[in-house]
């Protein structure tokens, strides 16, 4: 299927459902209770921090290997022209799930700095669109739009795991809790939002390597244009030697 026809089928599909709900075709639904209209798409949105598209096999990268990603590009679709509004984290997310700019939804900057730039509860957003329509919305991993304030607010009628703040329960460890929100969800439509961190630096300023994957960072080619430094293993440093200096 092509791009423009999955996006076609897909708005066509939650229009044509919206004017149901608009004519009391679906009325509140509680837990349990959640559309089952095979013509509504069942919806997983699946993001990774700090991680570019030349970090992918499937966009021509043969360092790092990634295929699972590969496999989900091959089978499905990919968007070869879409940029992030913000190279930040919490604006970003609040983009995806609002459609607007920081400026017009208000977060502007780390929500976890400065609360103000929360995202506010009467923002409309994606989750909150999909309840409306019947869909059990959730999400794992992390929040950082508004992570003071609970995720149900926004839409999202379950969140699997803990509190955002917990840093146990912003990572997505395994898939447990993944695969039984999927089979509890089988026969009925439901929108899932996974955040990964695992790319993410630790709160020492600590990188994660998987042993599944290996990394040989000598054949890593980092283009003139990041304007990173080579210093070499004299200056290496990380945040758990600040800390632990006296």
């Amino acid at each position: 299927m092509k791009r423009r026809d999955f996006l076609k089928t897909t708005g066509s599909a939650i229009i044509s459902s919206a004017i149901g709900l608009s004519a009391g075709a679906i009325s509140g639904c509680g837990p349990g209770d959640f559309s089952t209209d095979p013509e509504l798409p069942n919806i997983i949105l699946i993001t990774a921090d700090n991680m570019g598209w030349k970090d992918l096999g499937c966009f021509g990268n043969r360092d790092i290997k990634t295929p699972n990603i590969d496999r989900l590009a091959d089978e499905g679709i990919r968007f070869t022209r879409a940029f992030v509004v913000s190279s930040s984290c919490s604006p970003s997310r609040a983009s995806m799930i609002t459609g607007q700019y920081p400026h017009t939804n208000g977060v502007v900057g780390l929500t976890h700095l400065k609360k103000r730039y929360s995202l506010m509860p009467w923002r409309e957003t994606l989750p909150s669109v999909l309840k409306e329509l019947g869909y059990n919305s959730a999400i794992e991993g992390k929040w950082h739009v508004s992570p003071y304030l609970p995720t149900g607010w926004y839409g999202y009628r379950e969140r699997i795991g803990g509190m955002a703040l917990s840093a146990d329960d912003m990572w997505i460890k395994g898939t447990d809790r993944t695969i039984e929100f999927l089979k509890r969800n089988k026969d009925n439509r439901f929108y899932l939002e996974l955040n990964y961190m695992n790319n993410h630096r630790d709160v020492y300023g600590d990188l994660t390597f998987e042993d599944e994957f290996p990394v040989d960072p000598e054949k890593i080619s980092i283009p003139d244009y990041f304007a990173l430094p080579d210093c070499g293993p004299r200056y290496a440093w990380s945040w758990r030697n600040i800390t632990a200096r006296p």
